[in-house]
């Protein structure tokens, strides 16, 4: 497969230069340069590439998709259909070569300039630095203390006064805040403070956007950062907070009540846990014991192992020599087959 790339297409205008020959190229002899030369030419004539709705493909290609009717020569995908790499959909309705200009490549179902190029009425123009900056990837950028202009000139970044240039731009002192192309003193209300280019209210005082209010909490609650907060054992309802009244067989935890271990939660009380035979309470729920396990009705059977194997815990392993049978009901030597 060749690669054909805007520079191949340049080669096509460009005379032969004359002289020692600095590369392959220059060192075959002229017929044979010529045919590869023609046969160059010709396939970036006719080179595709692709075009059409976009998404990003696992190798970090752009894919065009579509939804409607499929083209013959494109692929299913999940979100419809796409044309091959290479191909774009066209105006016959089919997946065709689109043709990339010189200085480009071909990425998916679209093409972009090359790094050093922009595009520009569907060509990829040069870039070219300006005066304190510099060309990276597909735009120009401006060295720091210097900002873009016209998107070809870079001019000193000039800030106002209580400002200091930082990087491409320029920023306000600490204790004033950007205000267009000024920097404006912010005024502190009582009870607020600054940090950096804001201000904020002292713990126990909320921001209502011009001031610093104080926070008053109600009975029973304390105040953190510029809100207050109910105290452990009791709940917030509007502006109060009121004492929370745990039922029989249960505790307070925080700003709520949970049963008692052996009780269980239904509605607004703690009903004792029904636990079954051969088993144990464990917190707020029960357990099989050891050698037991569930029946699924809510209640603990012995664990019967088979022969060869050992109970441990909730269930049985295989000795050493043996291994689980297909329906995992027996132990097997490891010799015999399945």
């Amino acid at each position: 497969m060749f690669a054909v790339t805007g520079t191949v297409r340049e080669n096509c205008d460009t005379p032969q230069r004359r002289g020692p020959p600095s590369s392959p190229w220059q060192a075959m002899p002229p017929f044979a340069g010529a045919l590869i030369l023609v046969i160059a030419c010709w396939l970036a004539s006719n080179a595709v590439l692709p075009s059409g709705a976009m998404a990003q493909s696992t190798s970090g290609s752009t894919v065009v998709e579509h939804s409607g009717p499929r083209p013959d020569n494109a692929i299913i995908t999940n979100n419809g259909w796409r044309c091959p790499d290479g191909y774009a959909l066209g105006a016959s309705s089919r997946c065709e070569a689109v043709r990339a200009p010189s200085n480009a490549i071909v990425t998916g179902n679209i093409w972009r300039c090359m790094a050093g190029f922009a595009q520009r009425s569907g060509k990829c123009e040069p870039l070219v630095a300006p005066a304190y900056g510099f060309v990276q990837g597909n735009s120009i950028r401006c060295t720091a203390g210097y900002r873009l202009v016209d998107g070809d000139k870079c001019v000193v970044v000039v800030p106002p006064r209580n400002a200091i240039v930082a990087g491409n731009d320029w920023r306000c002192l600490p204790g004033y805040a950007r205000d267009g192309d000024r920097c404006a003193f912010i005024k502190v209300p009582v009870n607020g403070y600054i940090r950096g280019n804001r201000w904020f209210c002292y713990t126990g005082f909320r921001n209502t956007g011009t001031a610093c209010e104080r926070v008053r909490a109600p009975a029973n609650a304390y105040v953190i950062g510029g809100v207050w907060r109910c105290s452990p054992g009791f709940f917030q309802e509007g502006e109060k907070c009121l004492r929370i009244k745990a039922p029989a067989n249960a505790r307070i935890n925080g700003n709520e009540w949970v049963c008692n271990p052996g009780y269980l939660r239904k509605d607004d009380r703690c009903a004792r846990l029904a636990v079954p035979a051969n088993a144990t309470i464990r917190g707020n729920s029960w357990r099989c014991n050891g050698g037991f396990q569930s029946d699924g009705k809510g209640g603990c059977r012995r664990i019967a192992p088979p022969v060869n194997a050992t109970l441990r815990g909730h269930g049985w392993f295989c000795n050493p020599g043996f291994r689980q049978s297909p329906d995992g009901r027996s132990c097997r030597p490891m010799n015999q087959g399945q």
